[in-house]
């Protein structure tokens, strides 16, 4: 049984700060080094090198793959990306050799003798470890790791590719290499093995350096056999971190003040808080028309922020509850079954402004309000018929 030691925890922390760097580095792509590792990458795979095919985003990427043939474009069917491409994390092969040692049951000791089924990564059995060690060992409290790209690179191509184009977009998405994107899962895989949790079988091990190449030296990228097709790293990554449950978080994509991701040639992704949404929503330019016709909530509450509550009131039919001497109340209906009513408290300022306005302020309140008075005092915290101030201000 591995013990989780001080210095053990302190090399874990090490190991993921060096790979926050890489995920959201925004230099230009060390091409020579990617296309040494990439190389290797097809020799092991029994691949003759491919011709590397540049670009300088995911979406002159995708322009890429089209032009090739499709018999190479379609060489997934003969495992031909997984080859070269893609391996289990070290975590998820961990976690297959114990699932298959809880499923032998009574047998489990002399199958762990043995060595059992260690598959392709592993060339003996893993240090045992408690789950809640392992888990502080690969994601302390403290957020580090990006989410996978292909889903946030998904949205973003629907949204604007060539109509030609768009039905390579899910297997495209889907079979990106993410270079420095899989960042965190290289930090993961590195904890394993830098922590004896893991012996790896030696080609598995020349595999984990070629993929922790990638990720230090250069965006996503695509191995087909008679191409690779490779991207540059963007030129603006902005990020927030964001919990995924008890000591467990991400970094994830997010800007109000312009795209999360910029490559060179212009190519964009706008996203909140990790979801991927059209440029009007994060710059306050969507209308009222975008808000009535938005499905996700989350999305709606984005847009009526950004483009604000004052203004969202404005431009749609809105019903009356009630007013009184401290501001007046209205709804929203809710068009959708299953999502509430939105209540807006409109409350003028009464103190007269330098240049002689007054300042309006409209706030979102619970549904169940009914008072204007009680509804600016929720704002406050305040329990019903509690607001009383000094002096309207």
């Amino acid at each position: 049984m591995i013990r989780l030691t001080r210095q053990r925890l302190e090399r874990a922390r090490e190991i993921r700060d060096e790979w926050r760097r890489p995920a959201v580095a925004t230099a230009p792509a060390d091409r020579p080094a990617a296309a040494r590792a990439v190389r290797r990458l097809y020799e092991v795979a029994g691949r003759p090198p491919p011709r590397f095919v540049w670009t300088d985003s995911p979406a002159g990427a995708l322009q890429a793959v089209g032009r090739l043939s499709d018999d190479h474009r379609e060489a997934q069917r003969a495992r031909f990306l997984g080859e070269v491409g893609y391996r289990p994390s070290l975590p998820s092969a961990v976690w297959r050799y114990e699932t298959e040692l809880r499923r032998r049951g009574r047998l489990a000791a002399r199958f762990r003798r043995g060595g059992g089924n260690l598959g392709p990564e592993l060339s003996a059995s893993p240090a045992r470890v408690r789950p809640l060690a392992r888990d502080r060992l690969l994601m302390p409290a403290d957020d580090w790791g990006l989410p996978p790209f292909g889903p946030v690179l998904l949205e973003a191509l629907r949204a604007c590719a060539a109509p030609e184009l768009r039905s390579l977009i899910p297997a495209f998405a889907d079979r990106c290499a993410s270079g420095q994107f899989s960042a965190q899962e290289t930090g993961m895989n590195l904890i394993y093995r830098e922590l004896g949790l893991v012996a790896l079988r030696p080609e598995y091990a020349e595999r984990v350096d070629l993929m922790a190449t990638l990720a230090r030296s250069t965006g996503p990228w695509w191995p087909y056999p008679d191409a690779c097709v490779m991207i540059e790293r963007p030129v603006r990554c902005e990020t927030q971190p964001q919990s995924s449950g008890p000591g467990r978080g991400w970094v994830v994509l997010h800007s109000l003040d312009g795209p999360a991701l910029t490559w060179r040639d212009g190519f964009a992704i706008h996203a909140w808080h990790g979801a991927v949404v059209p440029e009007r929503y994060t710059t306050g330019e969507a209308t009222a028309d975008d808000w009535l016709g938005e499905r996700n909530a989350e999305f709606r509450r984005l847009i009526a922020e950004r483009m604000g509550y004052a203004r969202l009131l404005g431009q749609v039919d809105a019903e009356k509850i009630a007013s009184d001497e401290y501001g007046t109340l209205w709804r929203i209906p809710s068009r959708r079954a299953g999502d509430e009513d939105v209540v807006l408290v409109d409350v003028v300022n009464s103190t007269v402004e330098p240049d002689g306005s007054q300042r309006r302020y409209v706030l979102r309140v619970p549904p169940e309000q009914q008072v204007p008075r009680d509804a600016i005092g929720w704002t406050f915290g305040l329990p019903p018929g509690t607001y009383q101030p000094a002096e309207m201000t």
